[in-house]
């Protein structure tokens, strides 16, 4: 086992936090974290490494459509702007993943690799990516045809990782490497990676898993552990080393965005967005009485609900309106310091890519 860096335990939050700690010995592990080539899509300009996921399941669905259909939250500044979309596309919104590098914006959708420059057309590369690819440093990690493969984020021409015989549930990945989930739906499963281009199983879940991320070397997930109660739990890259919270009740969350002081995630049957820390031991109350489903960690938490985007600048400060009336329920969303970008259903499967600067912190 690794020691933990201090860094990660104390390192600059979103604003003062309130933490509650709960009395558990304390775990000293690493914690972790010109438009071509495809029918039928439309890119169009209304005005001239962060990423996010979503999936094509039930519970992804619910999430976004829970979002977009319960009463509106009350935000202060209310200084909005019309947002840009940059990109019209006939696919379904869900299962799609999102990610901005640099000035240009990634969208992974089920058939093709598309970047959305700032100064340029789109572009799309026809890929078969299916459902559940992730970034991995300067590659996206997805599985084809028997095999797990990458492909540079640019573009280019994929490789094959390792042999794997069966589509996994999903990827998470980071530059320090990646894994896979696994097993059918809703039945206990399996977080695997390659050593040596042989899979390796590094921790079998006691229940089934209904989100997932990865911060630096560590896969954190969320286990429905029956009886209305959740878990989360961690694993390393290594296998050497597991951790857990403790167990919680209510409707588990759908999404799970990583940073180094910790895990967000929105708690739906408390209406707050909260953090748990890397060791899983402190949680920390960032907002309450919102609704923030999906999710974005920057500098800053962004949100989407029923009536729009919104901020939340610091624990304890009002959420502040980026954006309202968003034209289709948002299926996932990302950030950066300087920008928010999201997906929206704009209904008969398809989707569109849509943009707001940030203000200054």
């Amino acid at each position: 086992m690794t020691m933990t860096p201090s860094s990660w335990l104390h390192s600059p939050s979103i604003g003062a936090p309130s933490v509650r700690r709960r009395p558990r010995k304390f775990l000293p592990w690493l914690l972790l974290g010109a438009c071509l080539g495809m029918p039928s899509w439309g890119c169009r300009r209304e005005s001239s490494s962060t990423e996010a996921t979503t999936e094509p399941t039930a519970t992804a669905r619910s999430a976004a459509t829970e979002s977009q259909s319960t009463e509106e939250q009350s935000t202060e500044g209310q200084s909005t702007a019309p947002p840009t979309t940059l990109l019209e596309w006939q696919e379904s919104a869900y299962g799609t993943t999102l990610f901005l590098d640099g000035s240009v914006v990634v969208l992974l959708t089920q058939t093709a690799l598309i970047h959305i420059p700032e100064d340029a057309p789109a572009r799309s590369t026809p890929l078969p990516l299916g459902s559940g690819p992730a970034l991995m440093g300067d590659s996206i990690v997805y599985w084809h045809d028997g095999a797990v493969r990458a492909v540079p984020k640019g573009g280019g021409e994929p490789r094959t990782l390792g042999p794997l015989e069966r589509q996994p549930q999903r990827f998470v990945a980071t530059r320090h490497g990646f894994a896979w989930l696994e097993g059918p739906p809703g039945r206990p499963a399996a977080w695997s990676t390659f050593r040596d281009r042989t899979p390796r199983v590094l921790h079998r879940t006691s229940h089934p898993v209904a989100s997932a991320t990865m911060l630096d070397d560590w896969v954190f997930f969320v286990e429905v552990v029956g009886g209305g109660a959740w878990r989360m739990g961690g694993v390393s890259l290594s296998g050497k080393a597991t951790a857990f919270s403790a167990t919680r009740t209510g409707r588990p969350p759908s999404m799970l965005a990583a940073t180094h002081d910790g895990i967000h995630f929105y708690d739906g049957p408390t209406r707050s967005v909260r953090r748990l820390s890397p060791d899983l031991e402190q949680e920390t109350v960032l907002a309450e009485g919102v609704i923030c489903s999906p999710l974005a960690v920057s500098d800053r938490v962004v949100c989407a609900h029923v009536g729009g985007v919104y901020e939340i600048p610091g624990a304890g400060v009002p959420p502040r309106t980026l954006v309202t009336q968003p034209r289709g329920a948002t299926a996932t969303i990302a950030a950066d310091a300087r920008r928010v970008v999201w997906v929206a259903d704009t209904g008969e499967g398809r989707l569109a890519v849509r943009s707001r600067p940030l203000p200054p912190r």
